[in-house]
């Protein structure tokens, strides 16, 4: 099983190792372990993107902020900040981390599509060796800004941990879709 889930980490590694959007690349700090960027309808724009970041200094820890087009911005795109992504302690002080876009849709019936985020994370454990984790994080725009919609994220928890009684095996897409009861 762990070997299994590790796999699936590097899979996922791979996804998100590739070069950020050229339009990203101003907005990012330089020393980001990992880069996505998705856009859609999110949030204020249909063309919203949302960049999420991956740093493994220290115990690890995932960012993200929404580019806006704007013509008049530096770049052309208004920053525009996500909320607090898991860190550290929250993801058992990482080693390492993949991310990828597990769903886009207009899950909660609101303005906008929301964004299903799944984060994994490999974590040492000393003598048992190395183990994974996934976690869910769901972004929606609610009252003119970007929110974790934590009754959805609970949806995904529970499926998550009801799949194999922990979080080291990442939902298929037709789970993801039944936890949220999606066609």
């Amino acid at each position: 099983m762990r070997r299994l889930a590790l796999a699936t980490l590097l899979a996922l590694c791979g996804a998100a190792a590739a070069d950020p959007p050229a339009a990203v690349v101003p907005f990012l700090r330089g020393d980001e372990d990992g880069v996505l960027a998705v856009t859609g309808a999110f949030g204020p724009a249909k063309d919203t993107t949302i960049v999420v970041t991956y740093d493994m200094h220290g115990a690890g820890s995932y960012r993200g902020f929404a580019l806006v087009p704007d013509a008049g911005a530096p770049h052309g795109y208004g920053k525009v900040p996500l909320p607090a992504l898991p860190s550290g302690a929250e993801l058992g002080s990482s080693k390492d981390g993949a991310m990828r876009a597990a769903l886009t849709a207009n899950i909660d019936g609101r303005r906008g599509d929301e964004l299903v985020l799944e984060l994994a994370t490999v974590c040492c454990a000393g003598a048992q060796g190395a183990w994974m984790g996934v976690t869910y994080v769901v972004l929606a725009w609610r009252g003119g800004v970007f929110v974790r919609a934590s009754d959805l994220e609970s949806k995904l928890e529970t499926a998550l941990v009801a799949k194999d009684g922990s979080h080291a095996t990442p939902l298929t897409d037709a789970e993801l879709r039944a936890a949220l009861k999606l066609k």
